[in-house]
């Protein structure tokens, strides 16, 4: 398992997630908006 990480406000970060793992994002101050890219990784030709 991988550490929880905190990611400051208006930054970013960039992470792969393995079948099975789980991304659980908490606002810890409430009320605030959070944007999320995802990209399928190679390998899957029902996305080439």
């Amino acid at each position: 398992m991988i550490e929880p990480s905190r990611i400051p406000p208006r930054s970013g970060i960039a992470f792969r997630l393995r079948s099975g793992e789980i991304l659980e994002v908490i606002d810890p101050h409430g009320c605030q908006v959070a944007d999320l890219l995802g990209f399928v990784d190679k390998g899957y030709p029902e996305f080439d």
